[in-house]
């Protein structure tokens, strides 16, 4: 949920990455890197979840898309998605999740995506497989493989 890195004194390339990805600064070590066997200062730098999330290149899209998708699924089921009005904030997150899960961490996103959910009064999410990666989302069961995802199955109010 965040990334800590040094930037020892003198080290552009270093320097130049963490502003690349918006690293906040935190404090310096005066002693926190070695270079040719001896002690530099080193600054350090942080990224948390939540500023890549509002931040990164392409997850309001992501999450725009997941949402299409999930329309095109639950048509297939003769089923309608709750309708949203539009809400960057909340495809950002969608998009983030999704981007954790289809990148190989699904656990930490379906994590993420609870702790989303569960401040928006959204259902929330179990990991019910890994290969394929298989997410009970309340209402249905999503498998998720590289770049996209189907509906397994849809579950009917009891």
């Amino acid at each position: 949920m965040e990334i800590m890195t040094r930037v020892p004194k003198g080290n552009l390339g270093a320097l130049a990455l963490v502003r690349a990805i918006k690293g906040v600064y935190e404090f310096t070590n005066p002693r926190g890197w070695v270079m040719d066997g001896d002690p530099v200062p080193a600054e350090i730098y942080s990224m948390q979840v939540q500023n890549w999330i509002r931040d990164a290149d392409g997850l309001r899209e992501r999450g725009e898309w997941f949402h299409v998708k999930l329309q095109q699924e639950l048509a297939r089921f003769g089923k309608a998605e709750a309708t949203y009005p539009p809400d960057s904030a909340r495809d950002r997150q969608i998009g983030a999740a999704c981007e954790m899960i289809m990148g190989g961490q699904p656990h930490k996103g379906v994590i993420f995506y609870n702790k989303f959910a569960t401040l928006n009064d959204l259902p929330l999410a179990s990991l019910i497989g890994l290969n394929p990666i298989s997410i009970d989302v309340g209402f249905g069961v999503l498998i998720m493989r590289e770049n996209d995802f189907w509906m397994a199955s849809y579950a009917t109010a009891a």
